[in-house]
């Protein structure tokens, strides 16, 4: 990239493009209150691939991020799985990873614990609802995140 300047945005553009790896969306962190939290170690070429994968698995199964809720038949995820729906249905796709046989909840399926796996196992064609996105800004000195949801 030499001596060109790229904001944030356009780094993950070019990495959305080339890589084609939605887990991607769990390492870019957009510093937002509704972002993804901040990996501690650097991507290295050997931890890559384990790091995208925990990122995605913790991010996907916070409480502040998935809610299924059999009562009524209803998933709510995280509005980033909407902002970026085609990275996450297209991969789902081009994986063959079936389960739910809605393309972005078998995404999610595939990273989900075990109990979330169940539960989401156990509705019959959810609605899939999104929570709100926060965009303010994180702040060291904020109280923590509990991970429930009001």
């Amino acid at each position: 990239m030499g001596e060109r300047k790229y904001t944030l945005d356009a780094i993950e553009g070019i990495m959305r493009k080339n890589l084609a790896e939605p887990r991607i969306h769990f390492a870019l962190v957009c510093a937002a209150n509704s972002c993804l939290r901040l990996e501690r170690q650097a991507y290295t070429p050997e931890n890559t691939d384990r790091l995208l994968e925990e990122a995605a698995r913790f991010y996907i199964n916070e409480p502040r991020n998935l809610r299924i809720d059999p009562g009524r038949n209803q998933v709510t995820v995280a509005r980033i799985f909407s902002f970026y729906h085609e990275d996450f249905e297209n991969y789902v796709r081009e994986k063959n990873l079936t389960g739910i046989g809605q393309p972005l909840l078998d995404y999610i399926r595939a990273h989900a614990n075990e109990e979330n796996r169940r539960a989401l196992d156990a509705l019959n064609y959810p609605r899939l609802e999104h929570f709100e996105y926060d965009w303010g800004i994180n702040d060291i000195r904020a109280p923590a995140v509990t991970g429930k949801s009001g």
